[in-house]
């Protein structure tokens, strides 16, 4: 009577995961296809902080020339961001506000950013966004750059951004303290040069701070809020 394999059935099925496995194996030019879009891509991701903004190498700038539709296509290009370590400002911005009653007179005061209340450090620094904003739009030329419709609407745009962040802030701080008027101040804190750090001057001296007035918030009562 003929015997019967034990091991027979393991050995198809062996035979069969095998197969399956060949199957789904990549050939070798697809492989190589693969390896050499991954190696395209990684290029992208570093030509496209190294190439923008300025100032970069003339070698990072034709790359990014001959691979910008696709850097487009994967929102790779001109996103600010870069491997740099930048030269800091030459002064931080806070903002000074004063809350009063409706007869003008101060009821309380504060500033953002504020290190005694505003934590954990992610709050921090989006107060600090905001006032750094806010600076950013206090020298508005008062004039176009030219006479071309294109600038004189952007103009026209960067004139309304002053209104509209006293508006947005004044009001938040309004309904926060309850207040009917606020004034809002640009704060600027200048940083001590080289010679006066070795000549020992506090970072903090009164000589570093300068403050401009940026506007006053009034709530009204109906729907609308005036603003002076």
């Amino acid at each position: 009577m003929p015997t019967q394999d034990k091991n027979q059935p393991d050995q198809k099925l062996s035979k069969k995961a095998k197969k399956q496995r060949q199957q789904a194996q990549w050939s070798p030019g697809l492989r190589m296809l693969v390896s050499a879009f991954l190696l395209f891509h990684c290029v992208a991701l570093f030509v496209a902080p190294l190439a923008s903004p300025q100032p970069s190498s003339g070698l990072s700038r034709s790359v990014e020339s001959m691979i910008e539709p696709y850097l487009r296509a994967t929102f790779l290009k001109d996103h600010g961001y870069r491997f740099f370590a930048p030269n800091p400002p030459m002064a931080s911005h806070l903002v000074r506000y004063e809350l009063l009653d409706a007869q003008g007179n101060i009821t309380s005061e504060g500033r953002f950013p504020d290190l005694d209340q505003h934590w954990p450090r992610l709050l921090y620094h989006r107060h600090f966004m905001i006032s750094e904003s806010m600076f950013g739009i206090t020298d508005i030329p008062s004039e176009p750059y030219s006479d071309s419709p294109e600038d004189i609407k952007y103009h026209q745009e960067l004139r309304r951004l002053p209104d509209a962040y006293l508006e947005s802030i004044g009001s938040h701080l309004s309904r926060q303290h309850d207040a009917p008027r606020v004034k809002l101040y640009m704060v600027e804190h200048f940083i001590l040069s080289p010679e006066e750090s070795l000549k020992g001057d506090s970072p903090v001296a009164e000589k570093l701070f300068g403050e401009r007035f940026l506007g006053e918030y009034v709530r009204e009562e109906g729907p609308a809020n005036d603003r002076r």
